[in-house]
Parts: structure tokens; C-alpha cells; sequence
């Protein structure tokens, strides 16, 4: 389009907000009717005429609204385009157009709202330094691992007695009708380990003390907010029967369990050796971790942007899915209207933060032209498949070239470049 015949203005609004008012002179508008009619003309078939032999004139005065209307509707995407290119904006999410003036005659004018990008200049990385944890291991660390893996190892005998805290027991129930009836609704072989809240503590309580064979009924009272929601604030009667008892046996930290655990370690100590590695290792990758988030903080506050609305908004309606699906946040139509506010604050606080920190990392990773090599991420796998003592081409198999696995471990490695020069630590 011909700059000569177009006038742009951007004004700047908060929250990375643009309106970009356009005004299209009518030169642009003639050419581009022009060609409009033309292709009116190639395909015009009116009486009396062959197709493509209809006078343009009779073409535009029989067809003029409709010409008009495909003329604007050329005109002003392509007008938006321009702009966008020569003001050099970053839209993000849809433009909104508004204030539309058509007449004929006229310049074309209208008004396109929309969200940009932010414009960073981010000084002072590889100046701004975290702060270094010491890195140690408390005392009773390795005996709380060592008792878990015991845990998780454990094996479970059938027995005849009845049933106590910490067995397993294997369960078929049903639903019984208000009739008596039992309804063809059957779970078979249903395992259940008493003592760590898998099932609702009436149901618990009426099943404790049975021995295999026995079979029981037990009323249910559901919560008001159980899940699923077709079971919520209702009475079910059950009838089960217990059809085995599994007694857990823990196992003796021995030589032989270390075998179970890694057959590349062979003594206790061993194991307490592979163990402190472990720990250690992950409480430096967690202090690493914390050290580079109090450096973004840092770059934050110390190079202030805005980010755009929408983005603060998809990212909060993203953190409460994920967190009512974990049950951690309540209704949204809560009864405390500041309790709502106030977790929509904290809520928009991360938001906002995590936002800034994505824009931070793609500017210096833009600034400093960093890129993560597909000989990088193959390298990464191998490391990964190394210390998971898995086959390396199992782990390749997951970690396909182009799956989301893939991307992910490559956003990480860059990531990781990134810090290294925000924390100075680049020697290249």
C-alpha cells in the first residue's frame, strides 16, 4: 500500500495496549476498486451479454454496494497489515476493529485495538548474583530414604486372620436398591490398603475386623462436595465381600534388599553412599534453582515492563484448572467475596510474575543469540538414560525428535544457557 495514501497514528495505552487509528485516502481506494470491478467484469453474465463481455460500467452500477463492500473488506487487512509492519508492533491475541467510516467518497477510517508485545531493554544480567546456599544433609536424611524404600519394597503375604491397619485386602461390592435388590453395577477384585484414607472411613471402619470369605453391608453417606458429583450428599448401601487378606511384610536392610534396589550396588553402605549422592545432588540443583529465581526477581524490579491483560488472564484461568483439579482452590462462587479477591490478587501476582520472566529469557535469549542444537538435546538424552540405567534407545523412544518430550528438554538446555550468562557464569 502507498504510504502516500494512508496516515497511521499509535497511541500507547496501559497494560501494552495499542490503538492504531488508519485513515485510507481515496487514491488507495480507487486502484483498489479497480481491480475488484475488473474480476466483477471477468465473471459478470447478464442478459443480453456473454460472460466476461458485460460494459464495466453497467457492472458497477448493477453491482456497486457489493463492489463496495469487497473493496473494504481487501482495504482494511491489508491497511492493518501495513501498519503493523512499518509502526514494527508485535501483536498479540486478535485485533479489535472499531469506528469503521465507509462512506463513499470519503477516506476510509477505522480504529484497530489490540495488545503488543512489551518493549525490553534489560540491563545488568551477569551482574546480579543470588544468593549461594551451603549445601548439607540433615541428620536422619538417609535412614527416612532407607525407610521408605522399605516401604515400597515390601511384600505381601495372604493370611487367614481378619483384617487390621496396613493390610491389603482384596474386595468385590456392589450397590443394593431401596428394594433389596443388588444392581448389576459389580467391582471384582478391588484392592484396598487399610489405614491410608483410600476409601471413606465408614465404609474403612465396617471393613476392618473381616476375615477372607465374609461378606457385610454398609450404608455410605457421601459429602456434599464429594467427586464425582452424581455420588455428592447421597445415601448408597453397599454389600462387599472381603475376599482376601494380604499382611505386609517389611524387609531387613540387609545386603539382599540392596540387591532389589540397584544389583549395580552391593552392601548397605553402598546404598548410603548412592543415597547421600542423591540427596546432595538434588539439594544443589534445588538451591541452583532458587538462585536463579531470586536473579530474575532481581531483573525485574531492577528493568520494570508491562505485560499484556490478556496474557494475566489466560495464566490465572490456567492455574485455577490445575488447581480445582487438584482440589485446591474452592468454588468460584464463593460465599467470602474477599477471600475471592484475595486469591485472585495472589493469583494475578504470579501471573504477572511468571509472564515478565518468560519475556525476560526470550530477550536475552534473542539478544544474545542463543540456539540449542538437536546434537545438544541427543547428548542430554544419553546423560538421562545413563543415570536412569535404562536402554539408551528406550529413552530416545520416549523422547522422540519433535514430540512434546523432545521441545521440552531443548526449551530447558536453553533455558539453562540463559542462566549461565545471567549468572556470569559463561566462559566462552
Amino acid at each position: 500500500m502507498d504510504e502516500k495514501n494512508i496516515k497511521i497514528d499509535v497511541a500507547e495505552e496501559k497494560d501494552c495496549r495499542r490503538i492504531i487509528s488508519i485513515e485510507i485516502q481515496q487514491e488507495s481506494y480507487k486502484e483498489e476498486r479497480k481491480k475488484i470491478l475488473a474480476s466483477f467484469v471477468k465473471e459478470a453474465s447478464l442478459p443480453g451479454f456473454r460472460k466476461g463481455k458485460v460494459p464495466a460500467q453497467m457492472v458497477s452500477d448493477r453491482f456497486s454496494d457489493t463492489i463496495h463492500s469487497e473493496v473494504i473488506k481487501s482495504l482494511i487487512p491489508a491497511a492493518y497489515s501495513h501498519a503493523v509492519t512499518l509502526k514494527e508492533l508485535q501483536p498479540i491475541g486478535e485485533p479489535v476493529f472499531k469506528d469503521l467510516v465507509t462512506d463513499e467518497g470519503n477516506p476510509v477510517s477505522f480504529n484497530v485495538e489490540l495488545e503488543v508485545a512489551p518493549e525490553i531493554e534489560v540491563s545488568g544480567y551477569g551482574e546480579i548474583k543470588g544468593e549461594v546456599q551451603d549445601v548439607k544433609l540433615e541428620k536422619g536424611e538417609v535412614k527416612r530414604v532407607l525407610e521408605n524404600l522399605r516401604e515400597r519394597y515390601a511384600d505381601y503375604e495372604k493370611v487367614e486372620r481378619a483384617c487390621a491397619n496396613d493390610d491389603i485386602v482384596v474386595i468385590e461390592y456392589l450397590p443394593v436398591g431401596e428394594d433389596g435388590e443388588e444392581e448389576d453395577k459389580r467391582v471384582d477384585d478391588y484392592s484396598i490398603q487399610l489405614g491410608t484414607g483410600q476409601i471413606l472411613p465408614d465404609f474403612e471402619k465396617e471393613l476392618t475386623g473381616c476375615k477372607a470369605g465374609e461378606t457385610k453391608e454398609v450404608e455410605i453417606s457421601y459429602p456434599e462436595d464429594y467427586k464425582p458429583d452424581e455420588l455428592a450428599g447421597r445415601k448408597i448401601k453397599y454389600k462387599f465381600k472381603v475376599k482376601e487378606v494380604k499382611e505386609k511384610h517389611i524387609a531387613d536392610l540387609d545386603d539382599d534388599f540392596v540387591s532389589k534396589i540397584d544389583e549395580k550396588l552391593k552392601t548397605l553402605d553402598d546404598l548410603k553412599k548412592d543415597i547421600e549422592t542423591r540427596l546432595i545432588d538434588e539439594k544443589r540443583k534445588d538451591a541452583r534453582q532458587k538462585r536463579q529465581e531470586e536473579t530474575i526477581d532481581q531483573l525485574i524490579d531492577k528493568n520494570p515492563f508491562e505485560v499484556p491483560l490478556s496474557m494475566i488472564e489466560r495464566y490465572k484461568e490456567s492455574m485455577k484448572k490445575e488447581a480445582e483439579a487438584r482440589g485446591g482452590l474452592p468454588e468460584e462462587q464463593s460465599a467470602d467475596e474477599d477471600a475471592n479477591k484475595k486469591q485472585d490478587g495472589i493469583l494475578e501476582k504470579i501471573a504477572r510474575r511468571n509472564i515478565k520472566r518468560y519475556f525476560l529469557i526470550d530477550h536475552i535469549t534473542r539478544k544474545e543469540e542463543l540456539a540449542v542444537e538437536d546434537g545438544d538435546v541427543d547428548k542430554e538424552i544419553e546423560s538421562m538414560a545413563e543415570g536412569s540405567s535404562r536402554p539408551v534407545e528406550d529413552v530416545k523412544a520416549f523422547f522422540n525428535k519433535g514430540s512434546e518430550q523432545y521441545n521440552n528438554i531443548k526449551r530447558s538446555l536453553l533455558e539453562k544457557k540463559v542462566f549461565e550468562i545471567i549468572l556470569g557464569e559463561n566462559k566462552d
